[in-house]
């Protein structure tokens, strides 16, 4: 008899999951326009949360990356496929934030510092295809001069995205204090500033 209730239980369990599944399957516009007007609504305390939750679990994080990272990546680019629209929107705002910004950097200029870091990361030092990062975020102000680009590897620019510099650099795994150095000189930062 403890078994057929038990069996039963499991049943209504079981049940009960593909029930809820079916329902997100039906409803997930609905849904997810809702947990995004929350977010909106509550981000004051909801994104202090996840970025401590991040910081306190960063190996979990790096961890299934490193595990999933071809999956993680498929996504991204199916996801990018298949909403061109987004895609071009950000981009749209994103160049219109930095048209109104300071952008003065010639191609000399950025030759030039791609050759100070020695064609490499200035985060983490690899060698791979590199992008112009701005070290203040644009979404902070951030001028398109060479006083505030860098060269970076895509996955330390992603990483870093709108964060600064001082917070996010001493996190990650492959922070070294002598490039920080070299950062800070290069971009010519006073050390008042720094901290």
């Amino acid at each position: 008899m403890f078994s057929e209730n038990k069996k039963s239980k499991d049943g209504l369990q079981s049940n009960c999951k593909d029930c809820q599944k079916q329902y997100y399957i039906e409803n997930r516009e609905k849904i997810l326009k809702r947990v995004k007007k929350y977010d909106q609504e509550n981000k004051e305390t909801i994104f202090p949360y996840q970025r401590k939750y991040y910081k306190d679990n960063i190996k979990k994080f790096r961890s299934y990356y490193k595990t999933n990272k071809k999956i993680i990546l498929e996504t991204g680019s199916n996801w990018r496929k298949e909403n061109p629209d987004k895609m071009n929107s950000h981009a749209r705002k994103y160049r219109q934030k930095i048209n109104s910004l300071p952008h003065t950097l010639t191609d000399e200029e950025w030759n030039n510092t791609l050759k100070e870091f020695e064609y490499k990361c200035a985060y983490c030092g690899e060698e791979a295809d590199l992008e112009k990062e701005h070290f203040i975020p644009v979404s902070q102000g951030g001028v398109y001069t060479k006083e505030n680009i860098i060269p970076s590897c895509t996955r330390c620019n992603r990483s870093k995205y709108n964060n600064d510099f001082f917070e996010w650099y001493i996190n990650q795994e492959f922070y070294s204090k002598e490039r920080e150095i070299y950062i800070l000189e290069y971009l010519e930062y006073e050390l008042s500033e720094t901290q």
